[in-house]
């Protein structure tokens, strides 16, 4: 299941954690008119460059120092004359341009990155201006693996629970870009939370769903797209650039994209705001239409979906790819500050009272919508249940009481799933199964009766070194789906040792 996750999420992220406030959506009239002399510095984001993540985490360092960087947005091309090309030589996939001196740490820290100097001035009207770094927040979703991608880009961010900000909705007005991480509130985010999404996305910012936190999206902001269950495999998908600067790439413009089984897709673009940057018209057993990604203006910032892991994917072109789709948003403007409202007239002094109104007549209640075949509740545009439909049992470490976790310990923790009158545990699809942040091992999972109800149940093992508990902890969850797609989850009491 995340067989493939960690190294090609490294590729699909870059962008995304560059800069914050997102005026591109808007078109055009985002950019600007702009020479550069001389001796500015050239950033390539093509085959010039030797390494496309880091180049990120370049243009994020100079930000972060205070140093404005600009991004030529493409198509067309550019040629540019440089100190390694005099004669000019074409630049593609929106280079990364940066006037006047350049700490020469910074340039040293990311020795890796190709960098060279204009020797003619070059003139775009097609230029995309960075003054701040973004503010990244990554809501962990235990699949997803946004931070580790950041990590090797060397982009700081802050990774927090879907329960720190369940908590603590207020957190999210400390960035400017959020990560909702696959797989997310499984379509039951809470609604403080969905309003802070909401927010940060009108007032300039991004918010971005991977994979299953995809039904989070439709959640947060339905009527753009609808959703699908995927299929497992490689598919190819054509790469559309719009001309804007989160589809900026350089290179083939079809590649495949592994999409992992229990995962979510989109299967029909609704609103006409949306752009495509990745899709496919023979996708799946049933060749059908699919979308990979994608991304709408919502007030003044954006925000895009990913259907699948980044980190997922083994083909060299299609790391790449991903990298640079999900990169190009990690930089590029600041959050606009929300505009303090109009002051409301004072009322008079002796206001007339108001009549009151007739009461309304009582109406009979509309009978629910009838849910459709695919699990649609009739009102949302996703073809998948958008929240956790089961609550079941689960015993860690069956047979023990309490459950005691040594985070130090190199072996395993066994966790049961139990079998109910209502619930059939044999049913479970072990590829979609996460514990505390750990996915399940290849051993075990064998039907047997683990309480002596006569019921058959599921051991599953994880890796201790894997869990995401804290010395703290009190409660671990585990969650995923059975082999039909029902959702669900199930929590237990642990005692952390060994502290």
């Amino acid at each position: 299941m995340v067989r493939r996750i960690l190294l090609t999420l490294a590729l699909c992220l870059p962008m995304l954690f560059l800069v914050s406030a997102f005026p591109c959506a808007a078109g055009v009239d985002s950019y600007e008119t702009k020479t550069f002399g001389s001796g500015a510095l050239v950033i390539p984001m093509d085959n010039h460059q030797a390494e496309r993540l880091e180049a990120f985490g370049l243009a994020h360092a100079l930000l972060r120092n205070g140093i404005t960087v600009f991004r030529i947005i493409e198509p067309p091309d550019v040629t540019l004359n440089t100190t390694k090309h005099p004669g000019g030589d074409i630049y593609a996939g929106g280079p990364i341009m940066v006037e006047g001196p350049v700490p020469y740490e910074i340039l040293e820290e990311f020795a890796s990155v190709s960098v060279d100097t204009l020797v003619e001035s070059f003139t775009s009207d097609r230029v995309f201006r960075a003054d701040q770094a973004t503010e990244v927040l990554v809501i962990n979703g235990f699949l997803g693996h946004t931070q580790d991608v950041l990590e090797w880009m060397r982009i700081p961010c802050t990774v927090v629970e879907t329960w720190d900000i369940a908590a603590d909705p207020s957190m999210l007005e400390d960035y400017n870009l959020v990560v909702v991480d696959c797989i997310g509130w499984l379509g039951g985010i809470p609604e403080a939370v969905r309003e802070g999404l909401q927010s940060i996305a009108a007032k300039g910012g991004e918010v971005v769903f991977t994979d299953v936190a995809l039904i989070d999206l439709v959640s947060t902001f339905p009527g753009y797209v609808s959703l699908i269950r995927n299929e497992d495999g490689d598919w190819n998908f054509d790469v559309h650039n719009v001309g804007e600067f989160p589809s900026q790439f350089s290179g083939p413009t079809s590649l495949p994209i592994y999409t992992m089984d229990g995962g979510i897709i989109v299967d029909q673009v609704i609103d006409d705001s949306v752009r495509v940057i990745l899709d496919s018209g023979a996708y799946g057993s049933q060749e059908g239409y699919r979308v990979g990604a994608f991304y709408f203006p919502y007030g003044e910032g954006i925000v895009e979906g990913f259907a699948y892991h980044p980190g997922d994917q083994t083909d060299e072109r299609t790391r790449i790819l991903c990298a640079t789709l999900y990169g190009n948003k990690f930089i590029h403007t600041v959050i606009a500050a929300v505009a303090e409202p109009d002051p409301q007239p004072e009322p008079p002094l002796d206001p007339e009272p108001e009549p009151e109104p007739a009461p309304e007549p009582e109406q009979e209640p509309e009978p629910a919508p009838e849910p459709d075949d695919i699990g649609n509740d009739g009102d949302s545009n996703t073809g998948v249940d958008m929240t956790i439909e089961t609550n079941v049992d689960i015993d860690i470490k069956p047979g023990s009481l309490p459950n005691s976790i040594n985070l130090r310990n190199k072996g395993n923790v066994p966790v049961a799933v139990l079998s109910t009158q209502n619930f059939d545990a044999t049913t479970v699809d072990r590829n979609t199964v996460v514990f505390a942040g750990a996915t399940a091992l290849e051993t075990g999972g064998a039907p047997e009766d683990v309480n002596g109800d006569g019921l058959l149940d599921v051991v599953l093992h994880f890796k201790t070194s894997e869990l995401n508990l804290a010395s703290d902890s009190t409660e671990a969850c585990l969650y995923g789906m059975t082999l039909s797609g029902q959702r669900f989850q199930g929590c237990d009491s642990v005692q952390i040792v060994g502290k």
